[in-house]
This record gives structure tokens, sequence and C-alpha cells, in this order.
């Protein structure tokens, strides 16, 4: 009994403590910061959740309740965790007490997290499961950190692989060489194997194991080393110059070198190229031509004028010069009405900004005149150090030359837009590429016509091989130019005559352009030239003397008939005064007649004595007329002379026997009269 009643008086006082343990446990799980929660095995369904799953997952405690694993998981994790639990179900009882797992999970909102599942199988009384007691924390933060880790492991790890620098790790404490690059492998020439497990000092390339052990107690005691220039010996005997860092640094507990080798034989090449290229500018920047000057911020003035800047300017020294700006040597506005120390100043902003610029720029000389120049601005930078070199031509001459191109182009224009004669640009292969209104007008196209058209298509069939071969001739330098009388057709089918005078343009190294045609209509000159040809075969044939003369009494032509008469040939007349068929006594007689010819009189039949080279005498009949120019102009005198030597010694004859019949007549009259008187006498 009295056991009995003890017993029942400890059964509160062990179920109040059994309370008390539960309620501390409650408050123990509910205050976790990670998610507990109890699982039904049969039903899938969460028997118990901690309130920690509204800081995870979002969900308040009932709202969780209702769910399943498969609504908080990643397709992918839930299917990864159903596999693990049927693997372990299957293999029950001889499983893990614990299984952790990493999953992907998904909050109420959507997002995704990951978290780390610890789980448990709970039993029941039989030793079989029931349920799943687990235990989720977020671990994204961890994950995130891990995958940082990861990448820049990763990163370290790349970049050591390929790094265009030697690398390799030696223990801190023994200098025994843990890992090498494959950029030192190549550099030198050993193998990994040659390197790993070794001390420094027994690698081949640091032969010098005195200098390799005291420099590694140097590193040991300052944690770092440089070496600028090291000799470094390769495998097969080569020297290189290289750059030696070596860094200190600890992982985790131990302490790694790090040891950067960078070879530096081709950088000493290259400073030895720039000392040269260094020297071979100030040759330059002192001989050059061109001004050259250093301007400098943050004021931008000159520091520096080369010599040829000095005579530029027409500054006595270089301390004078830098003593300037750029708009001290400008005028006070440029052509654009842009003020010199304004637009200056943007020039100078724009070359820092896009690095170089070239313009043309109105500058002064010191106390002098304007002058056109070129300027090239160029930025140049020195490690930290920007600076602008500015390069100055001046292009007087140039302005010049252009000037007169200028002005010979417009004057080409004005002669090729206002040339009666026909100018054309032909290509080399014959087509038209520029035509004046003197052409257009003479074959009756428009420009727009010709120019679709090319020489041949216009030539009269029977001229054009001759043309195309001169044309070929001249392409290849046989002939320099071509001239020629041919015959075009023109729009409406007509023939026409040009006097056709073609030359070929080259350019600077005498590669043809094109042809230069000029073309003058000549069918009016070639018609009366066709006349003349008659009147000269009529004239030549004429038994008269016909010659001509200018206005001074010069003999310019001189007929056959004239030659038979005077008795003088034409190289011997021609060019001569036609007083030299005068007799003394007539000399006065060609000034007569050639003031009445300037009157524009015509003198017929004018009976005269001449004289020929024989020195005698003939009497000649003259008509002499007016010759004229196109402009209707008086320019000289024709002369047709008519031998009447014989006509008048016949009228003498005549008048002679005429006297004797008179006198015969006179002397029967008197005759008569006497006997008539004798007979009145009688």
């Amino acid at each position: 009994m009295k056991a009995a009643q003890t017993s029942t008086q400890k059964a509160p006082e062990e179920l109040e403590k059994l309370r008390v343990n539960e309620e501390r446990f409650k408050v123990l799980v509910e205050n976790l910061t990670d998610l507990i929660y109890i699982l039904d095995f049969k039903t899938g369904h969460y028997l118990y959740i901690s309130p920690y799953v509204k800081q995870i997952f979002g969900y308040t405690v009932e709202e969780a309740l209702k769910l399943s694993p498969q609504d908080v998981m990643t397709s992918e994790s839930y299917k990864r965790q159903f596999d693990k639990l049927k693997l372990d179900l299957q293999k029950f009882p001889n499983v893990e007490k614990e299984a952790t797992m990493e999953l992907e999970l998904i909050r109420k909102d959507g997002s995704n997290f990951w978290g780390e599942i610890n789980a448990r199988f709970l039993t029941s009384n039989k030793g079989q499961p029931t349920s799943i007691l687990g235990v989720i924390r977020d671990i994204t933060e961890h994950k995130i950190i891990e995958a940082k880790m990861e990448a820049s492991e990763e990163r370290y790890r790349r970049l050591f692989e390929t790094a265009q620098d030697g690398v390799f790790l030696i223990d801190f404490k023994t200098g025994m060489i843990l890992d090498v690059n494959p950029f030192l492998i190549k550099m030198l020439g050993y193998s990994k194997k040659d390197f790993l497990k070794k001390y420094l000092w027994q690698v081949g390339v640091f032969k010098d194991i005195a200098a390799s052990k005291e420099n590694f107690r140097t590193l040991q005691t300052k944690r770092y080393v440089r070496f600028e220039d090291l000799p470094l010996q390769t495998k097969d005997g080569k020297r290189k110059n290289v750059e030696f860092v070596a860094n200190a640094y600890s992982v985790g507990d131990s302490t790694i070198i790090q040891c950067n080798v960078r070879d530096i034989t081709d950088r000493r090449i290259i400073e030895n190229k720039i000392k040269e290229s260094e020297e071979k500018f100030w040759i330059l920047y002192k001989a050059s031509a061109d001004a050259i000057m250093i301007l400098e911020p943050p004021n931008w003035g000159f520091t520096a004028g080369n010599p040829a800047t000095l005579k530029m300017f027409g500054v006595k020294s270089e301390k004078e010069f830098i003593s300037l700006g750029p708009w001290d040597i400008s005028p006070e506005k440029q052509p654009d009405g842009q003020l010199s120390a304004e637009k200056s100043k943007q020039m100078i902003m724009k070359a820092v900004r896009e690095g170089s610029i070239f313009f043309e720029w109105t500058h002064r000389r010191y106390k002098g005149e304007n002058f056109p120049a070129t300027v090239l601005l160029s930025r140049i930078e020195e490690g930290t150090k920007r600076y602008l070199q500015a390069t100055v031509r001046d292009i007087t001459k140039e302005k010049q030359a252009v000037e007169k191109l200028t002005e010979s182009e417009r004057k080409f224009k004005i002669i090729f837009d206002n040339s009666s004669l026909g100018i054309a640009l032909v290509s080399t292969q014959g087509r038209w590429v520029k035509v004046n209104t003197a052409i257009c007008e003479m074959l009756g196209y428009s420009e727009k016509e010709l120019l679709v058209k090319d020489f041949q298509d216009i030539t009269y069939p029977d001229e054009v091989a001759r043309d195309v071969g001169a044309m070929k001739k001249m392409l290849i330098g046989e002939m320099k130019n071509y001239q020629v009388e041919k015959r075009y057709i023109n729009k409406k089918g007509e023939v026409l005559w040009v006097s056709l005078h073609v030359n070929l343009a080259r350019d600077e190294r005498n590669q043809p352009l094109y042809f230069v045609s000029e073309i003058e209509d000549i069918s009016e000159r070639k018609k009366i030239d066709s006349r003349n040809q008659i009147l000269t075969a009529i004239v030549e044939s004429s038994q008269d003397a016909i010659f001509s003369k200018d206005l001074t009494g010069i003999i310019l032509f001189w007929n056959k008939g004239a030659e038979n008469l005077y008795q003088y040939n034409q190289k011997e007349i021609v060019g001569k005064k036609v007083d030299i068929l005068l007799p003394e006594d007539r000399k006065d007689e060609v000034a007569k007649i050639l003031d009445k010819i300037k009157k524009g009189e015509r003198i017929e039949h004018f009976d005269t004595v001449r004289i020929k080279k024989d020195g005698n005498k003939l009497s000649v009949s003259l008509t002499v007329s007016p010759i004229l120019n196109k402009q209707g102009e008086i320019i000289g005198a024709s002369s047709i002379a008519r031998d009447i030597t014989n006509q008048i010694e016949r009228t003498k004859e005549l008048e002679k026997m005429n006297r004797l019949m008179v006198g015969r007549e006179l002397k029967m009259i008197e005759l008569k009269n006497k006997i008539v008187e004798l007979e009145k006498n009688k």
C-alpha cells in the first residue's frame, strides 16, 4: 500500500517533469534558426513544422502543414530526395542513422534557395520506419561563398596555368618547390619533374647555390624580394635576362612563396630600340623643316620648339618661344571669324580627347605677317605624363599653287565653255566624257546624247580604223599627239569636215587619263578650198600675167603667165616690191594705183609700160582689183596684165598708113586745085 501510494505520488511529478521538458523542447525548437519538421512516411504530409518556416519559406505553420515536399522543392531536387528515400527503404534498417543532402527549394514567392536537409527515420515500437525527422538550414549564402571560392580557385588555377610569366610556388620554411606553371617550363626548357620537390638551389637554372640560399633567407626575413635584371640560364645554355619578384603570403595555416619570373630579354631589346628611336627622333626634331613644338597642361603653353619653329615664327631663342601661347602666334581671328584664342583652346581639347587632329590654321610670325599652315596635334602619353606635340607646316607656296591651279581651272572652264572650237575629253576607251557647247552645236546633239556615245559612232565609217589606230599608238607612247582633217556625221546625217587635234593627258605616274580633243568645223573652208583649187587651176592655166601684192606693194603670188610675161620665176619675184617691174619714169604709178585700191576702187584696162627681167620694155594693159579678207577689209591687190606690145605696134603702123594716105589725098587735092586754076587761066 505504502509502495503503491508512493508510486502514485511520483506519477504527477514525472508528468510535470515531462511537460516541462516538452515545453523546454518546444521553446528550443521554436527558437532555432533551423527549420524542424516531421513528415508522415505513409501519407507524405507534414505532422509538424516549426515556426521558423515563415522565415525560410514565407509560409505560416498552418499553410505549410497543408503542403507536401514536392510543393517546396524543384523537380530535380525532389527526384534526388525521392530516389534517396527509395534506396534507403530498400536497405532499411542497414542505412545510416542520419542523411544529409543539399537541395534547391522553393519559397512561397516563387524564388529559389539552397537548403541543407539533415534527416533520419523515426521508427515504431516494432522498429519499422513511420516518419522522418528533418532539419532544414538555409545555406544559400554558404553556396554563394563556396561558388565564389571555387570560381576564385578556378581563376587562380587558370591564371597560373595560362600566365605569360613564369610562376612557381615555394614552401616558406624549407625552400622546396611545390608547383610550377607551363610558361616557366617552356621558358627555361626544364621539365616539371626537374622542378618539383627540389629545393630552389637544387635546380640548375639557379646554379649559384650560395646566392640562392642567401636570397631565400632574405625572402624569409622580408617576405618580399625583387631583382630587376637577374641573369638565368636555360637548360640548353642560353642566357635570359629576367625580372624576378617573390612574395610570401599565408594560405590557411601555412605560408607559401609565389615567385614570378618575367623574361625581359625582348624588353631589353625593345628598350634599346626605343633609345635608338629617341635618338633618331631628336635628330629629326632638330633637323626637321617642319616646326615641331611641345605643349603641356594645365595652361597648354609651349615648353619646347625645334630650330625650324624659331625660324618659322621669327623668334630669337627657344626661351623666348616658350614664353608664348598658341594664341600669341596667331592673328586675332581665324578666317571663319572665330577668335584665335578660343578656337586654339577648342582644338587642343579635341586633340586631348581624340588623340590626334589635323587642320589648317592661320599663323602669324612673331611681330610679323600672317601665313597659312597645316597643324597636326598629337597626344603623347609617357606613363602618367600627357602632353601634345604640334607639327606645323608653312603652306604658303602650296596655297599659292592651289590658287594658281584654281585660277587655271577657272580659265580652262571659261575657255572650255566659251570656245568657238569644239573641245571634248574622251576616255581611253573612246567614250565622250565631257563636251562643250560648241561641239554640241556643231554636231546637233545635246550634251546628254553625246555622253552616251563614243567617237566611232559619229566618225565617217572609212576613217574609224585610222583614228582607232592613232589612239592605240598614243596610248603605248608611239605618238605624242594626233592631228588630222576628217569627217563627222551630224545628228541629221550630214557629213561635215573638221580639223581634229588630239593630245593624251597623263597622271604624275605617266599613266593615261583621257584624250583632249580640239575640233574645228572646216566644212566652209573645205568648200572655199575646193573653189580656190578651181580658181587656182584657172589662174595657173591663164595666158595673162596674174599676181597679187599687199598694200605696201610686196608681191605675194605670181602665176605661170606672169613668169612668161616678165621672165621672173616665182622664187625670184615673190617677196619683192612690184617697183622692180616699173621703168624709172613710171615709179609713181604704184603709189597712185594702191591709193585707189585702198579706197576700194577698181582699175580697168590701164595701159602702161613695164620692164622684163632682160631689161626690155613691154606695153601692158592692167586690171587691178582690191583683195578683201573675211571681215571685208582690204588687205591687198590683184593684178592682171596683158601684153599689148603687138597691138600698139599695129596701131602705130595703121596710124602711119593713115597719115600717108591723108598726105597723098592732100597732094591729090592740091594737084587737082592747081589743074583747075591752070584751066581757069587759059
